[in-house]
């Protein structure tokens, strides 16, 4: 064990910031059992270091969870939606599709002329057909969107910056034409392109699969995947990106590419398909992991799985500190360190009995 999990920096610093963006809620709500167990795991924690006299160690983990406890603080804060009494105008642009429910996420909010977060709308009724990047003025009540509910942290309202549910009933003059962006183009050209050479059934589970957009899917082909197991293949995960990775490589492999244009081009699409997917965690992970990985090769240095994870699980957690709550999140790293921790002895034994 001891090859497997030696003293790494980077691992530590993920570990502990992870735990004090996690644990900071119930710090600062004076949580006795939280607080009892992280004083007698600082006891435990202090006593080895004095022990193994591994005082660096000690040092990285207090100040990572530190700075994670403060992380959690900031963002946390800057979520908060203000509360607006009666009605208010609301302006907005729609970011999708009308969903089957007739709801739709609207961006770029202002309400009453100021800047706020994003708005889920139900359209009760409209004269005109919405679009991408369509811009929509109308006025109602504002219900706002609690981050925090029944003790847990929704991390689909931080994910997309949802802080507004509000009802619509649009007339023509509410609706001013607008153009989707360039991420918007190019699903919507996707979209289309399968919608023209495929079923309808056919269409809807390949752009599931492409971006993990399942608004459109049918709701019995998505209960049919999960119930055999196979739900995950519906969601942008790593394996998106290692198959995107492993096919670009043997392409670029073929045409006889230099290996430094075969890292500049893999690592140029992969960042493109993780702007395309909203910067999932998990599609990031795989994206920033095999780009350390194809570094590593491109610098003659020894790859390292432990802190190529760790080094994407910091970077994630610096720019969106709650993600430490998502279970999208916590299933991908999670799973990957365990295959990084358990591969080495399981291949170590088959090797043992010459196999």
């Amino acid at each position: 064990m001891k090859n497997i999990i030696n003293f790494r920096p980077i691992l530590f610093s993920f570990v502990s910031l992870a735990l004090g963006i996690r644990f900071a809620r119930d710090i600062f709500s004076a949580n006795i059992f939280i607080l009892s167990f992280l004083f007698l795991l600082l006891i435990a924690l202090l006593s080895v270091s004095i022990f193994q006299k591994k005082f660096l160690s000690l040092i990285v983990v207090i100040c990572s969870f530190a700075i994670g406890m403060g992380l959690f603080v900031v963002d946390y804060n800057n979520f908060k939606p203000k509360d607006y009494v009666g009605n208010v105008t609301v302006v907005g642009r729609v970011s999708d599709d009308l969903d089957g429910k007739g709801g739709v996420l609207i961006t770029n909010v202002t309400v009453n002329g100021e800047k706020a977060g994003n708005v889920y709308v139900y359209i009760t009724s409209t004269e005109e057909s919405l679009g991408v990047g369509d811009y929509i003025t109308f006025t109602t009540e504002l219900e706002s969107q609690k981050l925090e509910s029944f003790g847990k942290i929704n991390t689909y309202y931080y994910k997309n910056n949802q802080k507004y549910f509000a009802y619509a009933s649009l007339t023509k003059d509410d609706i001013a034409k607008g153009n989707p962006n360039l991420s918007e183009s190019f699903k919507l050209a996707v979209k289309n392109g399968l919608y023209q050479n495929m079923s309808e059934q056919g269409a809807e589970l390949a752009y599931s699969v492409l971006f993990g957009n399942k608004q459109d899917l049918n709701e019995d082909i998505f209960s049919n995947f999960t119930a055999i197991g196979v739900g995950h293949l519906l969601a942008v995960s790593g394996l998106h990106v290692g198959v995107l990775a492993g096919g670009l490589y043997f392409v670029l492999s073929k045409l006889k590419c230099k290996y430094y244009i075969q890292f500049i081009i893999t690592a140029i699409i992969l960042f493109v398909y993780c702007y395309l997917c909203g910067f999932n965690a998990s599609v990031t992970r795989a994206t920033i992991m095999i780009i350390i990985f194809l570094s590593a090769k491109l610098f003659g240095k020894r790859y390292d799985i432990l802190n190529s994870i760790s080094v994407a699980g910091l970077l994630i957690l610096l720019f969106r500190p709650l993600y430490v709550f998502d279970l999208g999140f916590l299933l991908s790293f999670v799973c990957v360190f365990s295959i990084a921790i358990i591969s080495k002895p399981i291949n170590n034994f088959f090797l043992s009995i010459k196999i």
